[in-house]
């Protein structure tokens, strides 16, 4: 039985043009006229019987049937991408592309990559590193980033995470990877000198380090700890976790942040923990598109980065 679809260029106009919400920039994309676009999109419009968009004196929207029908073609558009790609390029199965949290690849992945690369030497990671949601249109195959999952609901208690980890859930799956939590470190020098840091309410004394990626880590932990005597938002900010752990190595102060990205620190005695750890509203997470869960460079990494996180998750 003969398939019955529209046309395919129409569906490349549709997809770029609902993806962008111009006409003008799918043209650009699709190297045609924007006058093209419009034609292929009346054309769909015909053949379903529907209008796709609202055309607005400056702007698209998607219709009701436009948002419906948009998230099934883009998944399958990428499929065919991808299935083109691996034809294209047989050596793509040897390479995974992970995008990950840039101060955790530094201190947790990249220590344990030489032990992945030892039990599999055919399988190559190559490491982008991002804070922003994960957008799984292009070469990225798997991701890790903190935060909460849909499902999740609304966090009611523990310490605030302000990034996002994905902002189109659709196909994307999330498995926990570890607990996300937060407590003050400095160097042994500043916590055992004078003043010394014995009870969190010492910190007056101290110069508190901020990251831009955690603004609210300080106020959370001292509402947490039950401190009030201390100014949650006196001290300089860091754009990462890896610049306040740097400065505070230094004895330059004292940074709150996540235990994970300070465990090998802590281990080494570059840094002390001195007070206790707050449990934040989200966690680490392994993400991936759903369809690619039985890929094998997918589950090859999964189940090794799943054992590495193991002695974390508690």
């Amino acid at each position: 039985m003969a398939r019955k679809l529209p046309s395919l260029i129409a569906l490349r106009a549709f997809e770029a043009a609902a993806r962008h919400l111009s006409f003008t920039a799918a043209a650009c994309e699709l190297n045609v006229t924007q006058g093209a676009i419009s034609r292929h999109i009346k054309a769909l419009e015909l053949y379903f019987g529907v209008t796709l968009f609202h055309r607005l004196p400056r702007s698209l929207e998607l219709t009701a049937e436009g948002a419906a029908y948009f998230p099934a073609l883009r998944e399958a558009l990428d499929t065919i991408e991808r299935a083109t790609r691996r034809l294209l390029n047989r050596n793509e199965e040897r390479i995974l592309t992970l995008s990950v949290l840039p101060t955790f690849a530094m201190s947790w992945v990249i220590p344990r990559l030489a032990g992945f690369n030892a039990l599999h030497p055919n399988l190559e990671i190559h490491m982008v590193t991002s804070i922003l949601p994960v957008d799984f249109s292009g070469e990225i195959d798997m991701a890790i980033r903190v935060g909460r999952r849909p499902a999740d609901g609304t966090a009611d208690h523990g310490a605030r995470i302000d990034l996002v980890m994905a902002t189109d859930w659709n196909g994307i799956e999330a498995e926990f990877l570890m607990p996300d939590v937060i407590t003050p470190v400095c160097s042994p020098n500043l916590a055992n000198g004078r003043p010394g840091l014995r009870i969190p309410a010492d910190l007056r004394h101290h110069t508190l380090l901020h990251t831009a990626t955690r603004p609210h880590a300080w106020a959370d932990w001292l509402s947490a700890v039950g401190v009030d005597e201390v100014d949650p938002a006196a001290g300089p900010a860091y754009g990462h976790f890896f610049m306040a752990l740097q400065a505070a190595a230094r004895g330059q102060g004292v940074a709150c942040v996540p235990t994970i990205v300070v465990a090998d620190d802590i281990a080494a005695g570059r840094l002390v923990a001195p007070f206790q750890r707050v449990e934040s509203a989200g966690s680490y997470h392994l993400l991936y598109r759903k369809h690619e869960a039985h890929s094998r460079k997918i589950q090859i990494f999964r189940d090794w980065l799943m054992s590495e996180a193991e002695p974390f998750r508690h």
